[in-house]
Parts: C-alpha cells; structure tokens; sequence
C-alpha cells in the first residue's frame, strides 16, 4: 500500500463503502411498496431515482415546462422549475453520449462523479493533513448518514465535488482552473453566494499580505476573473427562471410552492421548528444552543488550521442554512456541503501530527489571520484506529437508517430526505 498512490487508496476506501451502500439500497428496496414513481420492490436502479430524482429526469428528458405550471389562483405549484439545471443537462450529455436511459445514466453518473469527490476531497485533505489522516477523513464522509444520496440520481453529489474542487484549487492558486467548478456549484444548487463570500475572503488575504507572499499582476486578473464568474454563476439561474416565466419574483415563488406556510421567510423556520418540538422556552433554548456549538466549531483549534478558504465556506454555509433553510428531515443531506470538515473527525481521532500545512503539498507560505495555528495532536496509534473504527461503525449505522427510514417512502406521504 505504501507504493500505492495515496488517491488511488482514497478511491479504494470510497468505492468500499459505496459497495456496502449499494448492498443496503439494495435490501431497503425490496421492502418499498407501491408509490408515486415505483411499483412495490423495485430494483436498485429504480429506487435510487425516486423522490426528486423525477424532477430531474424531466428536466433531462424534457426541458423545464412552458408556461409556468400554477393553480386555478393564479400560485406557482411544484414543478420542475425549483431545481438547477447542471446535473439534469450533465446525465442529458450521458445519455446522448452512450444511448443509456435515464435509470441507468443517472446513478451511473452519480457514482462518477463519487469517484472524484473521493480523489478531489484526498487531496484537499492533503493540503492540510498527512496521507493517514487524509485517507481517514475521506473514510468519515463516505461513512456519513446522508452519504448514499452521493451515488443515487441526485444533483448532490455534483455541488459536493463542485465546492471539494473550488476549495482545493484555491488553496494550490490555480484561479482559472477554479472557473469550471465555481461555475458548476452554482448552477447544481443555490449555494453559490457562499462561495463568492469564500472568494472574496480569498482575494482580501492575498492583498493585505502581497508583502510577505507576493500577489502578481496575472493572479489578481485570475482571481477577479474568478469572483466575477463566481457571482454571475450564482445569479444566473433565479434570473433564467424570471425571465422564462416572466416575473421578476419567479424563482422566489417557485420556491414557495414546496415551503410550508407562505413563501420563504429567512430564519422564521428554524424557530418555527424548535417552537413545535420543545415549546416556546425551550426553543430558545435549542437555538441558542446551536448558535454558540456553531460559533465554537469555528473558533475550535482544528477547522481554524484548515485555513482560511475553508473556515470562510463552513461559516458562511452555516449561514445560508440558518436564513434559507427549513430545519426538517433534508437538513442531514444539507450537511453534506461541510465536506471538508471530514478531515478534522479523521485527525481528531486517527492523526498523531494532526491538521497543518503539509511540506511539499501546495504553496508553503502560511499568510493571514490563521498564521500561528500549528498541527494538532490526535489521539494516534491504536487507540486512534479504534476509535476510527467506532466512529465510522456508527456513522454507518445512521447511514442504514437514513436509507430505510428517509430514502424509503411511506405512502401516501413521508418527509423528503
């Protein structure tokens, strides 16, 4: 194994646990009955399309509708239009490419695409952490509860590389290549604001510090290059939706039909939420709660030694997921987007040297505000692989149950996963 390239492992760990996936999928499907998109006990590649993977195989197969679909008020109902358009055209490109249909296309895609986030979250781990630890955090997102989604006919796995991409080729400079992944992310989800707040933050820290880590003429073009595509990618699509529906408020409103209540509020549910499950005292209590875990994972030692890219996306994901996002059963898919966070769980527990800026693995120069936050130590030897081992045994065992209890659909109706 020491001979092996250190991506070639990653992708090995990866391809295992989407075997035991796959083998689970495979179990929960035979116990699904009949539904809006399947008979009963459907085949793999038949359950691993249901739920909004309908949506996006309209979207491949047959554009998005014209006119806008409404009700007899004159409201935007659910339709195809409240989902992006890069994985639906990218399977289309699949499909003309080999002849395969959308069943088949669509998984087969996603579990690509899988692939690279495997090798892409390798090396991005490597930029910060050692081959052992990097391997271990690729292990501890393969092994997350929501992580089957990665291989079933859905856009995540699409944003999830996207946002691995944009962080690694900014943390190695490489600005123009980060043109194709910035474009993709937001164009697969919306969540392309974050990322142009990442960029910004990026941008800021090379100026102030062109004294100690020199900022040429070509790398700021680049850069502003990037954060001008960034923004444009992020924008484009909520504005594609107004101009083809002709409303100004078109996405918005689309996006109200599949919200409880009326419309999107921006941090409304999240208090709605915890009022219905604990009470109005307590709910207070709940949020407060998550408000300082949240602030305190972001002023932990670890995520700080990941650098500056990545402490920026994981504050301003958090934020985007706090103003935008109802808190119920999709929010364990959510999560995923806090991918590069994997390897903190894996140095925490399996690294004896810990999260630091790796010799002989992207630019050396150590420049900013995280300046002085130095390796940390992990619990290292056995003990280390153990508590791996336990870490990933139950991770694995939320896997199984979201796959049976979120996946699996309860007719006549059942929270989304």
């Amino acid at each position: 194994m020491r001979r092996t390239p250190g991506w070639v492992v990653a992708l090995g760990v990866w391809l295992a646990f989407r075997v035991f996936t796959g083998v689970v999928t495979a179990v929960v499907a035979r116990t699904q009955t009949e539904n809006l998109w399947t008979m009963s006990a459907p085949g793999y590649l038949a359950f691993v399309g249901i739920w909004d993977g309908r949506w996006y195989q309209e979207i491949a197969e047959d554009g998005y509708p014209r006119p806008l679909p409404v009700d007899d008020a004159g409201r935007p109902v659910q339709s195809a239009w409240a989902f992006f358009p890069a994985y639906p055209l990218l399977v289309r490109l699949v499909i003309r490419a080999t002849g395969l249909e959308w069943l088949v296309a669509a998984p087969l895609t996603s579990l690509v695409l899988g692939c690279g986030v495997a090798v892409v979250a390798y090396r991005l781990f490597r930029l910060r952490a050692s081959h052992r630890v990097a391997v271990g955090g690729v292990a501890v997102l393969a092994a997350f509860p929501s992580a089957p989604v990665l291989q079933y006919a859905y856009a995540d796995v699409l944003s999830v590389l996207s946002l691995l991409g944009c962080l690694y080729l900014l943390g190695t400079r490489r600005y123009l290549w980060c043109l194709l992944p910035a474009v993709a992310l937001g164009l697969s989800r919306p969540v392309g604001l974050p990322l142009v707040l990442v960029v910004l933050v990026h941008a800021i820290v090379r100026v102030r510090h062109r004294g100690i880590d020199p900022f040429g003429g070509r790398e700021r073009i680049a850069l502003a290059t990037l954060t001008v595509v960034a923004l444009i990618s992020s924008l484009a699509f909520p504005f594609l939706v107004a101009q083809a529906i002709g409303r100004s408020d078109g996405y918005p409103a689309v996006q109200a039909a599949w919200r409880a209540g009326d419309g999107v509020r921006y941090f409304v549910p999240w208090w709605t939420m915890a009022e219905y499950l604990v009470g109005a005292r307590n709910g207070i209590v709940v949020l407060a709660l998550l408000a300082l875990g949240t602030v305190a994972v972001l002023a932990s030692r670890p995520v700080r030694a990941l650098g500056t890219d990545v402490w920026t996306w994981t504050a301003a994901y958090a934020l985007y997921l706090a103003a935008v996002v109802e808190p119920y059963t999709s929010l364990v898919r959510h999560l995923l987007l806090f991918a590069p966070l994997a390897v903190t769980v894996s140095a925490g527990l399996l690294g004896r040297h810990g999260i630091g800026p790796q010799r002989g693995v992207g630019p050396q120069r150590r420049a900013g505000p995280l300046r002085g936050v130095g390796p940390q130590r992990g619990v290292g030897g056995r003990r280390g692989r153990l508590a791996l081992a336990a870490w990933l045994t139950a991770s694995l065992a939320l896997h199984v149950l979201w796959i049976d209890a979120l996946w699996h659909f309860e007719p006549p109706t059942d929270p989304p996963p």
